[in-house]
């Protein structure tokens, strides 16, 4: 019996080290103190790695590389940290997994008629953002094909058409989703494969920048024929039109669905009775984000 409660100790002192020694093995790095670019720091760490970014606007395209797994990237606030960019390329790309993403602004300047131009773009698994502010105007936030995303109850994103959009998984928790153009147009539009859960929208609030038109926006045009997008116990302003979805490749197989719906909503929307299979665990499964 001795022996036995030796082992045991022996085993849990062994993991009390493991766990120190990986978290010793991990690395601040610092902009600008240490690199004068976000993607400077991004090329020097190594998986497990925290970027600090201290209040300031960085300009220039940052991409999390794929295969640079478990990085944090964190801002000093969500209006006084800022990285931005314009028309032809992309604030932050992420193709590594594991990505936690915090207190910061991420910004596309191409403006109201710059065309497609993200501000954010995913493309690895189980992307997390907290507190973060993803701005621009059409397609703002790419939730690439395979990307899993989940967005807290203090991130805004906003934009004018397709705003958010693609084929991955995200579920936004409480989220502020902005119209910015002063005629509106549709929210999002997923082309998620129909084997795959598409973009959720849980208890947030469908908010209209200062002169934007009543009913002038949409919730939602699927892009791809089954793409899915839900709206669970949501607000809405008055620009949301009372239709809520607008006609373009919804075929017979759309999967866009709100609880509880209006009657005026479009026929081909799914009129849930039950919040049942659109939880944030139905559709992150057994992850659990980073914050």
């Amino acid at each position: 019996m001795k022996r036995t409660k030796n082992l045991s100790l022996m085993s849990f002192s062994l993991a009390i080290l493991v766990l120190c020694a990986a978290s010793a093995s991990a690395t601040t790095r610092n902009v600008p103190s240490q690199y004068s670019t976000v993607q400077a720091a991004i090329n020097a760490a190594a998986s497990g790695d925290t970027i600090r970014i201290a209040s300031g606007t960085y300009s220039g395209a940052s991409t999390v590389p794929s295969g640079k797994n478990n990085l944090t990237i964190i801002g000093a606030g969500k209006t006084s940290t800022i990285l931005t960019t314009g028309a032809g390329s992309i604030a932050l790309t992420i193709s590594g997994q594991s990505t936690l993403v915090k207190n910061l602004t991420l910004r596309n300047t191409a403006g109201v008629n710059g065309g497609q131009n993200p501000a954010c773009r995913t493309n690895g698994k189980y992307c997390s953002f907290n507190n973060v502010k993803i701005t621009g105007y059409q397609d703002t936030f790419a939730v690439w094909n395979n990307s899993i995303v989940y967005c807290n109850d203090y991130c805004e994103i906003e934009g004018s058409v397709d705003f958010i959009y693609s084929g991955g998984t995200a579920f936004f928790e409480g989220c502020k989703i902005r119209q910015l153009r002063a005629t509106g147009g549709p929210c999002s539009a997923p082309s998620t494969p129909t084997s795959v859960r598409g973009l959720i929208f849980w208890k947030c609030s469908f908010e209209k920048a200062s002169g934007v038109a009543n009913a002038s926006t949409t919730l939602s045009r699927v892009w791809v024929t089954g793409g899915e997008a839900a709206f669970i116990n949501c607000g809405f302003g008055a620009h949301i039109k009372p239709v809520g979805y607008q006609s373009w490749n919804e075929g017979t197989t759309s999967r866009i669905a709100e609880y509880p719906c209006p009657s005026t909503r479009a026929s081909w929307c799914k009129r849930l009775t039950s919040t049942s299979g659109y939880t944030k665990s139905s559709i992150l499964g057994s992850w659990s984000p980073r914050l």
